[in-house]
């Protein structure tokens, strides 16, 4: 029997979206206005940032969360060569794509080393790293597929009181060892470095036991979020104090979600907003809009801003105020991303790109009425 679709996770998955275009919005602000900014005020930033970074893991939770809730420990037929053709090809084709921006980015020294075996050596760091530092997280969500598969049962054979501490035990110990052991200093030991503590699955591990045990007991779940109080709300302003002291002090200099902190923080505000979205009487349609382009956006807002910051920087138009370019960035980068995957997706071709077409419709009532329909 087909189970009911959880709405409340269309929510989730929009701010979890949203919050990584911030941040990487955040990222081209402090970029574009670095030379009129401060130390402590790019600092500020750089840490408020930090705080959003929750939005990838759980996307990545999210993943797993699903497919338990929908399939239980044993996937059907075909299940991974149907998710290889929606999330793999994508992955390929954006590695091809963002070795286009790079090429253009990194244009003024590559002249002398040759612009084609440069793009050849960007789409090779690509697929091996994750395209343009983002990638990374499809690699991550199909390892989660094959550990499905190979762990579903077992995982349903044991206790979540005993799997979860010890997968988050792991997961913190592996992070510690990147966060805290500079990179070796070996020719691409920068790249091999940062795709050794983000590509692998020990890096996302307490997610993965989190979203399943979390979508095999949903309704258990839903009670414990509704009953948890203060507690939901209490838990990520410590968690976000603990990132803000770890990253002000430079005792984790990390800037990104593959920090021990971070995994507290993003469990943290999988609750509160879980609850949030318990709480709602009905989800808002933006949100049911956001989620059907969630794959979307997240492939394609780096497009849109790295060439809306190559403007600024071309036009010299740094002297707007840097909330203003937050706001440029943020808005332009995903609207921009629900359009152009939503044209794309319309070519036959375009599930090579993006990935399954959005399953949306407009429905007219009336003469001049309509709705928008999922």
């Amino acid at each position: 029997m087909k189970k009911k679709r959880i709405e409340e996770l269309h929510f989730i998955r929009s701010i979890a979206c949203l919050c990584v275009v911030f941040v990487h919005s955040m990222t081209r602000v402090v970029e574009i206005h670095e030379y009129a900014l401060s130390e402590s005020q790019i600092t500020l930033l750089m840490t408020l940032r930090l705080l959003f970074t929750f939005g990838t893991p759980i996307f990545i939770f999210l993943s797993e969360f699903l497919i338990s809730y929908a399939y239980g420990p044993e996937v059907p037929k075909h299940f991974l060569r149907k998710r290889a053709q929606y999330i793999l090809i994508p992955y390929v084709s954006m590695s091809v794509l963002y070795a286009v921006i790079m090429v253009h980015e990194s244009r003024e020294t590559l002249i002398s080393e040759g612009l084609f075996s440069s793009f050849l050596v960007y789409i090779f760091q690509n697929l091996f790293f994750g395209f343009y530092n983002h990638g990374f997280f499809i690699v991550v969500i199909f390892q989660f597929y094959l550990l499905h598969q190979w762990l579903g049962k077992w995982l349903e054979d044991n206790r979540a009181k005993l799997i979860l501490p010890i997968s988050l035990a792991v997961n913190l110990l592996y992070l510690s060892y990147f966060n805290m052991t500079p990179y070796p200093d070996i020719a691409y030991g920068e790249y091999v470095w940062r795709a050794l503590s983000w590509v692998p699955f020990p890096s996302w591990l307490f997610y993965f036991t989190l979203g399943y045990y979390g979508g095999r007991n949903f309704e258990v779940l839903k009670e414990k979020t509704m009953n948890m109080g203060k507690k939901s709300i209490l838990a990520p302003i410590l968690a976000g104090m603990l990132v803000f002291y770890f990253y002000s002090q430079a005792i984790i200099t990390e800037d990104s979600s593959r920090r021990i902190d971070i995994v507290f923080l993003s469990t943290s505000m999988i609750f509160i907003l879980f609850r949030q979205a318990f709480q709602m009487k009905r989800i808002p349609i933006i949100f049911h809009l956001l989620n059907k382009f969630s794959f979307g956006i997240y492939l394609l807002h780096m497009f849109f801003l790295y060439w809306i910051t190559y403007g600024i920087e071309t036009y010299r138009l740094m002297l707007i105020h840097p909330i203003v370019t937050l706001v440029l960035l943020f808005a332009i980068s995903t609207v921009g991303s629900i359009l152009a995957t939503d044209m794309i997706s319309r070519f036959s071709f375009g599930f090579y790109i993006v990935g399954k077409k959005p399953d949306y419709h407009w429905r007219w009532y009336g003469q001049n009425r309509k709705q928008l329909h999922f």
